[in-house]
């Protein structure tokens, strides 16, 4: 290094930059300080290339020096770095930055740095030197307080003083670097400095403002937007000084400040939602007026007249020059020094933002903000007309998001009939855009047509004839990218899905030729998405499938059939092509395959050989199965018994897709062409089935029992050699206990099938009450054998359930053991739909004795024995209300007894109602019966059971689908009552009547949720629980059903975040200490929501206010941080470029979890817990490496470190990264 040759020095530094990469040098201190000594010496070398390098090795070294070397090299350096010397001071300035940007940002070498460098720094600053110097100063100062603002919290207040003076300083750099060093610290600012700042930066500007200095007001407006993107909702107490002062300024004709405005009101309404409400009006005002501020160029007068465009078609007159070039052109209308296409942008942008945050005036938007969009559509520059686009594209997805999607034209809401009013005039304004060469027009467009035809189903009738002539133009030109192909056929596809053969029986040539270039595109993607249309297209060609079809309907179709052909019979064809090719195939033979004689053969033999073929033979499956369902008679001759003894042998094979695929279309083909089969193929069949029917095969049960009911219908002699082993079989399944409710309902409905067909019931029997002999069985798989049995009467005569009936309850009374609960399973399950109040009046008083049994599991049977009852009879409906009063009566006598006999009986009424309100006879028992059981059971809102309240609270919520209107307007009242458990419980309805509920009961649910929601803020813990869960289970739900309150509940929901200390409580349990805290389990349902919220509506949420609840929830419960760290998963997909900016301070507290140690102290269950926390800490490290712009953070290069130095970190990190290199590569060229 001392040598006088530049290229020994290089190469000598070069050597020393390879072996700190390789890590061979063992630092020493007296090693690296001569290191450093000559390296301090060399970036002031003659030589360019020797500096530059020099300064890479310091920042280097210094990673593997000690705090001292650190410490001096940083302070030889800043002493340059504010000297007079311009050479030195640049060379200095840089090689502290590379410094700055190596060290680690909670590193003990950042406060080291920070010492060193802070002091000089803000010293040469305070002495008001010359501007270059300055300027130099300041970029250093602001990458130390961008790096390492937390280190620096001692030097805020004294950074902002000296900041606030160079805000008006008359250089632009020179406030440029200001704003940015004040703007650094947002974050990390005290409540104390943060409001000193402010109470500063506001006067000012409204000094300023008062002066008219309204260039250098534009300053102030920079600052405010950056410091609210880092402080988020803090900035809300000073909306009310700020917002006013910035709508004045709109009136000054400066169009940069006009711009830094609308950037402040737009960060004010996204930062600060529920304060910014009160300016709403004043700033979509203003809004409207400046988004089509162009003063320098004038649209003409030649704009249609809105008043005359109604719901009609639009007429090619409408039209402007079809043959105009609507490309944006840098030579039209060049103005340079024309900025008010900034103002325009900025003003839509604007609006957005309160059009997504103010869903509650959706309506007025749409009427005030709709028009003058649409207006606007005729924006000359590309990016203010695209941002244009997506605006209006935004008020139709609120639409979508508050209102739903609207049903028939005479029955949609206000907000679909102004948007359905507007859309012709959508239309003759925007159409031209899909032809221009801007390809982000082209898709927005196209996509903005897509949203529209969504929410409003059928809308586009009369505009086809407008609109397929430039889709063609998409589809067709030579310079079409795929991404506009994949977006015109996006919007085919929603036409497709959403109108009816009526509405487009005139436009039906037209978009089968549509398809059938895009089908000939040479891109798969393309090709695969236009056959799955295609298929879609064909099924609602003929919407009569028993009346002949038309010349013109049989033409498409042929033509269709002529293009699928290629791709259908090509084996050299992308998989994802054949395999939609296969599809489309499918439901033309199915819809059409009476029709052409000359191709469905052709087309029949080669869906056969797909079938043979190992990559396309699930979807051939599928084929033959739609084919098979068709109501149209399709002759497939011999192709019927290859495919059956092809799919017969597939069931051998362990693919469960392959397996499952050909069950079903194994069932159509039985069902449609038994007629073909033999008995040999039947019994072959039935062998297969049998053997799939085991409890290691669960989720193929519900596919091989019909399937088997259909084989024996077709050969009924069968069940005498398939029989036994049949039920062997089955009771087998339903003793297992992952039976899933589907493969039950399915063994249910074949045992009725096979005792119709001919089994003796008394088999069914004696095979179950064998099933139970052979060894100890769950309660609910006792209660499984039961309710099949009684299935199983159910395919005979009623005679035979009334002697099914009187058996089992004798056998009930006289047995013991398991058997017991069959009987009784079986005696409900028969009575479901017999009044045994009148036929058996004896055995229902049985089964009520049963409640006062000591047997806790026999109760419960019972209880829901006596459910089951209720189903069948009026009077035991009325019995059961009546024990429920008459039990509380009891309870009020202090009867111990009492008690577990009503949540019996209260459990009963939940089985029952649970039942009967999914069908007419049910509902109209229960609504006859509504007031006295919906008074009986509000007594007990307040009872001292849990279980009770939690009975109580589902049992009103399937009663309140009776009248949801009226009845939640009851429980409502509720929230004001002064028991804690009352409202709890009524909150608790609320949460289980949200998963109960369908569309048609969401509008009048919107109206009276909100109340149940809002009382997050109860004082009660449990109510605030509650409510937490009510919140989750809305979003949940539909988004709609909490979008009036949302701002309010996200406030809420982050004050439940944090920890109260008066719910936490220490408990002596002899010489240990067990520490209870009562709200942790409030503060994971809050966790919860904030996951809900992140997945449904992340443009809603403050990013900054998230991340400082989830860090805080890393330092939290265990089951706190486990929620903490799938939401940053979360976060990494929904909002990338918002984790990428804070990614060191999130590396910093997974750091902490990851290098956690377990207490010596602690339990074998704590350090368990801790392991499940590290293991889902170190994959959310792995997601965040996986962010692009990561590589960059020195603090999450040291985190992936320190979890490679873990064995049990390290173990999970190369779990993730082998399963991500085994996955397949993800095509992101186009749209699935």
């Amino acid at each position: 290094c001392e040598s006088d040759d530049k290229d020994l020095r290089y190469m000598a530094l070069t050597d020393l930059m390879n072996a700190m990469k390789t890590h061979c040098i063992n630092w020493d201190e007296r090693a690296a300080r001569q290191v450093l000594t000559k390296l301090n010496h060399l970036i002031n070398d003659a030589n360019t290339e020797v500096q530059n390098l020099a300064m890479q090795c310091i920042a280097s070294v210094l990673s593997a020096a000690n705090t001292k070397a650190v410490q001096d090299t940083a302070s030889a350096l800043v002493a340059q770095a504010v000297s007079d010397n311009d050479k030195q001071r640049d060379v200095a300035t840089t090689a502290l930055k590379m410094i700055i940007a190596q060290v680690g940002t909670y590193s003990s070498d950042a406060t080291t740095l920070c010492q060193a460098i802070t002091t000089p720094l803000l010293g040469c600053i305070c002495d008001n030197p010359a501007d270059s110097i300055l300027l130099d100063n300041l970029t250093l100062l602001n990458e130390l307080c961008h790096r390492f603002g937390r280190q620096l919290e001692n030097q805020h207040e004294i950074i902002a003083d000296l900041m606030h003076p160079l805000l008006s300083n008359p250089r632009t750099l020179i406030q440029k670097r200001a704003i940015a060093t004040v703007c650094s610290l947002g974050a990390n600012l005290s409540p104390h400095v943060y409001e000193a700042t402010m109470e500063r930066i506001i006067p000012w500007g409204e000094q300023l403002f008062a002066d008219t200095c309204f260039k250098t007001l534009c300053v102030e407006e920079d600052v405010l937007v950056n410091i609210r993107r880092e402080v988020g909702i803090h900035i809300a107490p000073y909306l009310k000084r700020i917002v006013p002062q910035l709508l004045t300024c709109l009136h000054d004709d400066d169009d940069d400040l006009r711009e830094a405005v609308f950037r402040t009101l737009d960060m004010c309404a996204h930062q600060a939602a529920h304060a910014f409400v009160s300016f709403v009006n004043d700033t979509l005002t203003a809004c409207l007026r400046y988004i089509s501020h162009d003063p320098n160029y004038d649209y003409g007068d030649n704009d249609e007249d809105e008043s005359t465009v109604g719901r009609h078609a639009i007429d090619d007159s409408m039209d402007e020059d079809e043959d105009s070039d609507t490309a944006f052109s840098d030579d039209d209308f060049s103005d340079d020094d024309d900025l008010s296409w900034k103002v325009r942008r900025a003003a839509v942008k604007c609006l957005k933002r309160l059009i997504i945050t103010r869903s509650e005036l959706l309506v007025d938007f749409i009427k005030l903000a709709g028009p003058v969009l649409i207006k606007q559509f005729r924006e000359r520059e590309e990016n203010v007309l695209l941002e244009v686009i997506v605006t209006y594209t935004s008020l139709v997805t609120q639409v979508e998001v508050v209102e739903g999607v609207g049903s028939s034209s005479l029955h949609l809401s206000e907000a679909h009939s102004v948007l359905l009013d507007q859309l012709p005039l959508v239309v003759s304004r925007s159409r031209k855009y899909i032809q221009s060469k801007s390809i982000t027009c082209r898709e927005a467009t196209l996509d903005l047509y897509r949203h529209l035809n969504i929410i409003i189903p059928g809308a586009f009738t009369v505009h086809l004839r407008a609109i397929v002539p430039v889709i063609n133009t998409c589809l067709t030109e030579k310079v079409a990218t795929a991404p506009v192909k994949l977006a015109a056929l996006r919007f085919i596809d929603s036409i497709v899905e959403t109108h009816s053969f009526g509405d487009i029986s005139n436009h039906l040539g037209e978009i089968s030729d549509l398809l059938v270039i895009a089908v000939s595109d040479s891109f798969y993607k393309t090709v695969s998405r236009a056959l799955a249309i295609a298929a879609s297209f064909v099924q609602i060609l003929r919407p009569l499938p028993t009346s002949h079809p038309s010349q013109l309907q049989l033409d498409i179709v042929r033509k269709i059939i002529e293009a699928v052909k290629v791709p259908f019979e090509s084996g050299n064809s992308d998989v994802e092509v054949r395999e939609s090719s296969i599809t489309c195939v499918g439901h033309i033979l199915a819809q059409f395959g009476d029709c052409f004689d000359e191709f469905r053969q052709t087309l029949l033999d080669t869906l056969l050989a797909r079938l043979t073929h190992e990559m396309t033979r699930v979807t051939a499956a599928n084929s033959i199965e739609v084919i098979c369902s068709s109501p149209v008679g399709v002759d497939l001759g011999t192709t019927s018994r290859q495919a059956m003894s092809l799919l017969t042998n597939y069931l051998k094979l362990t693919s469960k897709q392959l397996r499952s695929a050909s069950l079903k279309a194994l069932r159509a083909l039985v069902w449609k062409y038994s007629h073909v089969m033999q008995q040999h193929d039947v019994r072959m069949l039935l062998a297969e089935l049998v053997s799939l029917i085991t409890p290691e095969e669960i989720p193929t049960v519900a596919f091989v029992m019909p399937l088997a009911a259909a084989c024996v219908r077709v050969d009924p002699s069968s069940l005498q050699e398939i029989g036994p082993s049949l039920l062997e079989a089955i009771a087998q399944v339903l003793s297992s206990k992952s039976l899933d409710r589907n493969a039950f309902a399915s063994v249910c409905e074949c045992l009725a099938i096979l005792v119709e067909l001919g089994l003796p019931h008394d088999a069914v029997e004696e095979k179950m009450c064998r099933q139970i002999a052979t060894g100890t069985l769950a309660t609910e798989s006792l209660m499984r054998l039961g309710i099949a049995s009684a299935a199983a009467a159910r395919g005979s005569d009623n005679s035979l359930r009334i002697l099914l009936l009187d058996s089992a309850f004798s056998a009930l009374v006289k047995d013991t053991g398991p058997i017991r609960f069959y009987h009784l399973h079986l005696i409900g399950a028969l009575g479901t739909d017999l009044d045994i109040a009148q036929a058996r009046p004896h055995i229902l008083a049985g089964i009520q004795e049963l409640l006062l049994s000591s047997e806790e599991e026999l109760k419960l049977a019972a209880a829901h024995a006596i459910g089951n009852l209720v189903q069948g009879s009026d009077t035991v409906l009325r019995t059961l209300v009546e024990s429920i009063m008459h039990d509380q009566k009891l309870e009020k006598e202090k009867n111990e007894i009492s008690h577990v006999h009503l949540s019996l009986n209260v459990y009963a009424l939940r089985q029952a109602a649970q039942e009967m309100i999914g069908s007419q006879s049910g509902r109209q028992l229960l609504a006859i019966h509504l007031t006295q059981i919906w008074e009986t059971l509000k007594l007990l809102m307040d009872h001292p059971s849990e279980n009770v309240r939690n009975l109580v609270a589902e049992t009103l919520s399937i009663l309140t689908l009776l009248d949801i209107s009226k009845l939640l307007g009851e429980l409502s009242e509720a929230l004001q009552h002064e028991n804690a458990l009352i409202r709890a419980c009524a909150v608790n309805v609320a949460r289980y009547l949200l998963s109960k509920i369908g569309e048609e009961h969401r509008t009048s649910l919107r109206a009276k949720l909100p109340s149940f929601l809002l009382v997050i803020c109860d004082p009660d813990d449990n109510v605030r629980r509650m409510a937490l869960g009510t919140v989750k289970a809305a979003l949940l739900t539909h988004l709609s059903l909490v979008i009036d309150v949302l701002d309010q509940v996200m406030d809420m929901i982050y004050q439940e975040t944090n920890i109260r200390k008066e719910l936490i409580s220490d408990i002596q349990m002899g010489p240990f200490t067990h520490r209870v805290d009562r709200g942790a389990d409030t503060r994971k349902a809050a966790y919860e929501c904030l996951y809900s919220l992140l997945d449904c509506c992340p443009d809603r949420i403050v990013f900054s206010s998230l991340l400082h609840h989830v860090l805080q929830g890393l330092s939290d419960d265990c089951d706190i941080q486990i929620l903490a760290n799938l939401i940053l998963m979360k976060a990494c997909k929904k909002i990338p470029k918002a984790i990428v900016t804070k990614l060191d301070d999130i590396c910093e507290a997974l750091h902490h979890v990851i290098t956690a140690e377990p207490q010596k102290k602690a339990v074998k269950q704590e350090i368990e817990k801790m392991l499940e926390v590290k293991r889902i800490s170190t994959s959310c490290v792995f997601s965040l490496n996986a962010l692009p712009g990561s590589d960059k953070s020195r603090a999450l290069e040291s985190l992936i470190a320190a979890i490679q130095s873990d064995k049990e970190a390290s173990a999970r990190w190369d779990e993730l990264k082998h399963d991500t290199m085994g996955a397949p590569l993800m095509d992101i060229s186009g749209d699935n």
